[in-house]
């Protein structure tokens, strides 16, 4: 069984940090970027997504869900395939798996 977390790169920044897909497995954590970038005081540390106050946060949280769900796909994929997962495993599937995002202009207006 595999947890999902995601986290800012740079809670403490001024400006938009990365936020990150964190993967627990088997004692392992496997960090994947998510391409998105936000400002720590618009991300709800306790839900791990973009407040609702905030601009275009529908987008952006539509898009967190659907890396946390491709992301639990590829994990269990993986392990019904009996692959030995290692972070490499876990990255390259996700990728081959994931649809790239477009980028998002999350600056405020």
């Amino acid at each position: 069984m595999a947890s999902y977390n995601f986290y800012l790169k740079n809670r403490n920044s001024n400006t938009e940090t990365p936020v990150l897909l964190y993967i627990s497995y088997n004692s392992t954590f496997c960090k994947i970027s998510t391409g998105l970038k936000i400002l720590p005081n618009k991300w709800n540390y306790k839900k791990q997504k973009l407040k609702s106050q905030s601009s275009k946060s529908t987008e952006t949280n539509n898009i967190l869900n659907n890396i946390l769900t491709q992301a639990e796909k590829t994990y269990l994929s993986l392990v019904d395939e009996g692959v030995y997962i290692t972070n490499e495993v876990l990255k390259k599937r996700f990728k081959l798996n994931i649809t790239p995002i477009k980028k998002l202009n999350l600056k405020s207006s």
